[in-house]
């Protein structure tokens, strides 16, 4: 599953098995992106940027079939760090709010695309 990250442009791979992440990475990006040893039965997520022909491509990984609601806010403030570093925004104490939202909008849309759960909504 794929989710785009506007206005960065940028689009995140979710992988949801963790198993799966690790045996086929190689054949999914063309190249090696983890290294050795960075995932064993005990992670519980991931997150990644994969360089693919110039390109960065980043990625969350984790077992979908449990939900984790930590695991899933902790891997996309990694991911939202690398994004938003990548487009010359930095994290300083005052300007979190990039920060704040993107990683909020990736948590939404990963708990409606991976569990169904509805997005976060301002309707209250």
């Amino acid at each position: 599953m794929v989710i785009r990250v506007e206005p960065y442009g940028r689009d995140v791979v979710i992988f949801t098995n963790m198993k799966t992440l690790v045996e086929d990475s190689a054949f999914v990006f063309g190249v090696d992106v983890l290294e050795p040893h960075s995932v064993d039965e005990n992670t519980l997520g991931l997150a990644f940027v994969a360089s693919v022909e110039e390109d960065a491509t980043y990625c969350i990984g984790f077992n979908g079939d449990k939900y984790r609601e930590e695991t899933i806010w902790h891997e996309a403030l990694h991911t939202t760090v690398d994004v938003l570093n990548y487009h010359g925004v930095q994290f300083t104490s005052d300007n979190h709010e990039p920060f704040a939202y993107t990683q909020g909008y990736l948590v939404s849309q990963i708990r409606n695309k991976v569990y169904g759960l509805p997005e976060f909504g301002y309707d209250d």
